[in-house]
């Protein structure tokens, strides 16, 4: 808590020299706020292992929902300038943000899958587990195949050192069954992390161009930075 405080401080003392205090200022109240109620209301409710586990089955659900949405959307072809997107305006509605969002909710809901002792219940939450990656690889997102990358391998590397044998073979063949599946295009999008110059969309030199705009927003304000919410003016 004193950590956050602490940040907090810092927030408001960077408004002032931030190139944009107008939009730093809106961002604080309208967003940064938001967190901060949220913040709390998970350090205070969420008090023992019980509730824990609660907010976390809690966090698997509703990413089943956004799994299960950006699925469908992939199945009938609603997509959004080539690409499905999440639900609504909100923070997850970006395909990468919804891939990230996914994403993180993966190594729950395998955990959860592991822990249950009878066999339909590891089915169904198998079967989630495998919604909830299969919904990231219909984003098309790159960010989102390198999550699945971390993820897989520190999943691969517990289960190996707890001897899982049969449930790594089980995961490895699965995972080898959704990657057969995979949108077609896919294998050529993750191509162009490391061949930008072959992203026919622009959207990798983009970012190359927004890494060296930060680089360079760094080097100007090193101490407190552009500001909150300031970095399109910069990049612009």
């Amino acid at each position: 808590i004193k950590t956050f405080f602490l940040l907090t401080i810092v927030v408001l003392i960077a408004i002032p020299f931030s190139v944009w205090p107008g939009g730093t200022t809106r961002f604080v109240y309208e967003t940064y706020i938001r967190l901060i109620i949220l913040y709390f209301l998970i350090v205070t409710t969420v008090n023992s292992i019980n509730r824990l586990k609660v907010l976390i089955g809690l966090v698997v659900i509703l990413s089943v929902f956004l799994a299960l949405d950006a699925a469908y959307k992939y199945i009938i072809g609603d997509f959004t300038r080539g690409r499905v997107y999440g639900m609504g305006s909100g923070l997850f509605s970006d395909p990468n943000d919804l891939a990230l969002g996914l994403v993180m909710a993966m190594p729950f809901s395998f955990y959860i899958c592991v822990s249950q002792r009878k066999v339909w219940k590891k089915f169904i939450f198998g079967a989630l587990f495998f919604i909830i990656l299969y919904a990231t690889i219909t984003t098309y997102s790159r960010a989102g195949f390198l999550g699945i990358i971390v993820v897989g391998s520190l999943i691969f590397w517990d289960l190996l050192k707890r001897k899982k044998t049969i449930i790594l073979m089980v995961v490895m063949s699965c995972i080898f069954i959704v990657y057969a599946i995979a949108p077609p295009g896919y294998t050529d999008r993750i191509y162009t992390i490391f061949y930008t110059d072959e992203d026919r969309t622009g959207s990798a030199q983009e970012r190359l161009f927004i890494l060296e705009t930060g680089w360079e927003a760094f080097k100007q304000r090193p101490l407190l930075g552009a500001g909150l919410s300031s970095f399109e003016v910069m990049y612009y």
